[in-house]
């Protein structure tokens, strides 16, 4: 699913993989197939990844209007998949801001 917003005169715009209205509130889930080859890997990739979930949730929450109550990363590869789970969607949504040199 595509999204764009203007924030702050910014356009920050991407491709979500799948949106979900769920319980505890939206979740985006991004599917990537980086291979994990073990938890330093893992690590860096996960923190190069959630300045993009951030973005999106940036960009998600001013079209919707709603906030994003998390972002999972799916590294998924022939016959394994790991999980992570982004659950502090707002200090990465700062840090992309930060990157984008969003104001506040």
């Amino acid at each position: 699913m595509p999204v764009a917003a203007s924030i702050d005169g910014i356009l920050v715009e991407g491709f979500i993989d799948l949106l979900i209205d769920g319980p505890e509130g939206l979740e985006v889930v991004d599917y990537k197939t980086d291979q994990i080859d073990g938890a330093e890997r893992q690590a860096a990739l996960v923190d190069r990844y959630e300045i993009q979930a951030g973005a999106y949730a940036l960009a998600l929450a001013t079209v919707l209007e709603q906030p994003i109550a998390r972002v999972t990363l799916v590294f998924a590869r022939r016959g394994t998949a790991v999980e992570h789970c982004v659950t502090d969607v707002r200090r990465v949504a700062e840090a992309a801001r930060a990157l984008l040199d969003i104001p506040h």
